[in-house]
């Protein structure tokens, strides 16, 4: 067990330190940089039996981490039934919270809510300059607000929205005492040059860039959205002198300002919300106009009777069953959502050239323009006309007849796509590089099609059905006779059945057509055929366009081969280019021209010799993904168009 080992004690430890593999294919996630962004250039494993504990440190850091353990120990005892979401609300520390927990919260865009950012420290500093101000002069309230918010940012961690929200309240509460009063576009200027002078890798941190796309969304846009929405009336109106009326005002005044702040923050972070999610909620609007003032509410009642614990225990568990029950209201609505049947749509990723348009849009919607107001009013609905034209660019993208073959290591995974239709031929292993592929290229995902049931081809598709539903799902006949089906497999067939998608059972005569020139056929297996080796039951599918034909063979050995093999101009190779695969006889009834062999590092010996020499000897220029890495080829005038992601010249030949 690893229990002993925790956050502030010294160990010695003899172990393994590795540099973070490169990235091999179109948008996958770089390990690399996420680790350089902390000023890190690699990592370390060791065994737990190498490590010997010396004890714990003494210094600030190690006292923050008792501290954080004795708050979160008092969370746990005050609030029973929400101490996961008061841990991320007060700490930032989202252990606790469940998968379940933090997808519903995402796909309901109020996942900010449990990342400690400007919203939470501006809570607090209203809370502290309200309470302060009673007892003191204000410069000496904001002063002493800044200091408690500092040591608390550095009890939690500095994390760059905080960082942010935490420089704009300093320049926003004593500019004025300077005699330059600064207006907000400045203070969020200069906190981001504060920010990066300290960390500059921070400019590709998530965090750091949608907390200020998100900021400078509701500052440029927030004036024009009240103006286009009808809004500036009853924001400027005058308080009732009726105390009833005046209240309802205010919550009136409340939820508009927080709905046109919502909304100017979700137009401004779409590129970097598509850019890093895929995804755009369509609901973040209703949940956050119920979800915010809960969380907020229940946020500034959680941290009083944490203080108030302090002296008097027993007040404070009694005051803890009010934010206790407002946050197990959020975590009800955040539940209730997983049972909508859509919370999101999926968006094109952004060229830079419409990221640019994008930003210049925003800044002629503002009021730091001098575009006439009865034409900035209207400018923020044309972001989501740039919104439609980068999903019509990704459309036009799918339009070619193409196949990538996908790095996936010692594994398999294809992307087909033809006249804006997209399929996938084999999902790879888990952590399949077909997520962060598709997420970036993808607006739908029409069908998948999966050799055999071994880890190394379906093994990936859990992931896969997280971000898509595809119209279908296809499989060899007899797929759930085979005693081997791993356990990653069957995991990602029960969810595709519990999403309802279609299984459809293939065997040899059958087609499917993909597009309206792009047809597949199955050679393999017969229907009447249960093979001792489950490799042949893998699907032999035939994909033709334009008189061009790619021939797929999954994991297909020679035993396992069909009589009648047909003619194909690109080969994916069987089985990683094993020996025991591609035949003499297959090769040279199939005569490819390209062969293209998904194989990483292995102690199989893939490819083997023998089978490179055979597919030499009929002609066939070999292309493998370990050294290519993603490797697409596209179809333009009747001629294949051949690009790596990785340099390499020209095929083995």
């Amino acid at each position: 067990s690893m229990a002993f080992v925790d956050y502030g004690q010294r160990l010695r430890l003899t172990g393994h330190i590795w540099a973070c593999d490169p990235v091999t294919n179109p948008y996958e996630f770089d390990f690399g940089e996420y680790l350089r962004e902390d000023g890190l250039s690699g990592y370390a494993t060791a065994k737990i039996e190498d490590v010997a504990l010396l004890g714990e440190t003494r210094d600030l850091q190690s006292l923050a981490i008792r501290v954080r353990r004795a708050i979160a120990a008092r969370i746990d005892l005050l609030f029973p039934s929400s101490a996961g979401l008061v841990r991320a609300l007060v700490l930032g520390d989202r252990s606790l919270l469940s998968d379940e927990m933090r997808e519903a919260l995402s796909a309901t865009g109020t996942a900010h809510l449990i990342s400690i950012s400007g919203l939470h420290v501006s809570v607090l500093a209203l809370l502290l300059s309200f309470i302060l101000g009673r007892f003191m002069r204000r410069s000496w309230a904001n002063g002493l607000s800044l200091l408690l918010l500092g040591v608390y940012g550095a009890l939690i961690g500095l994390r760059p929205p905080y960082v942010r929200a935490l420089v704009m309240f300093a320049i926003f509460s004593f500019a004025p005492y300077t005699g330059y009063p600064s207006d907000p576009i400045t203070r969020l200027g200069a906190a981001m040059l504060a920010l990066l002078l300290v960390r500059p890798m921070a400019v590709m941190d998530a965090g750091f860039i949608l907390s200020f796309a998100a900021s400078a969304g509701i500052l440029l846009l927030t004036a024009p959205l009240e103006s286009l929405l009808g809004m500036r009336r009853a924001l400027s109106r005058k308080p009732s002198a009726d105390p009833v009326k005046r209240r309802f005002q205010r919550l009136t005044r409340y939820f508009l300002t927080l709905l046109s702040a919502s909304l100017a923050a979700q137009l401004a972070t779409l590129p970097c919300v598509i850019a890093i999610f895929g995804v755009q909620s369509i609901v973040s609007i209703p949940f956050n106009l119920v979800c915010v003032p809960l969380c907020m509410l229940g946020y500034q009642l959680a941290l009083i009777a944490l203080l108030l614990s302090l002296p008097l225990l027993p007040a404070a568990m009694l005051l803890a069953r009010l934010p206790d029950a407002l946050l197990r209201a959020l975590t009800a609505i955040a539940q209730w959502s997983a049972l909508l049947p859509v919370t999101s749509l999926r968006i094109g990723r952004y060229p830079l050239a419409l990221v640019a348009l994008h930003v210049a849009l925003m800044l002629a919607a503002s009021e730091l323009s001098r575009v006439p107001e009865r034409l900035r009013r209207f400018l923020p609905l044309s972001l989501m006309l740039v919104a439609a034209l980068a999903s019509l660019n990704t459309f036009a993208m799918s339009w070619p007849f193409s196949v990538t073959f996908l790095d996936a290591g010692q594994a398999d995974c294809a992307i087909l796509r033809s006249r804006g239709h997209t399929y996938m031929i084999d999902a790879g292993d888990t952590y399949t590089p077909a997520w962060d592929y598709l997420g970036a290229t993808c607006l739908h995902l029409d069908g998948i099609f999966l050799t055999h049931p071994h880890a190394d081809h379906a093994g990936g598709l859990s992931d896969v059905l997280t971000a898509f539903k595809p119209d279908a799902i296809y499989i060899p006949v007899g797929w759930y006779d085979q005693p081997d089906i791993a356990p990653s497999v069957a995991e990602g067939m029960a969810l595709a059945e519990k999403l309802g998608v279609p299984i459809v059972a293939l065997s040899t005569g059958d087609a499917v057509a993909l597009s309206r020139d792009a047809t597949l056929t199955v050679y393999g297996p017969d229907a009447d055929l249960r093979p001792d080796d489950t490799n042949d039951l893998s699907l032999l599918t035939l994909v033709t366009c334009q008189d061009q034909k790619l021939l797929f063979t999954g994991d297909l050995t020679e035993k396992g081969e069909p009589e009648r093999i047909p003619d194909a101009d690109i080969l994916k190779v069987a089985h990683h280019g094993s020996g025991k695969a591609s035949s003499l006889r297959f090769l040279e009834a199939c005569t490819p021209a390209i062969a293209v062999i998904s194989v990483g590092e292995n102690n199989y010996g893939h490819p083997s010799e023998d089978t490179l020499e055979r597919l030499f000897d009929v002609g066939a220029g070999v292309w493998l993904t370990r050294e290519c890495g993603a490797i697409t080829m596209t179809l333009r005038g009747g001629r294949w168009h051949i690009k790596t992601y990785l340099e390499v010249s020209h095929a083995l030949e």
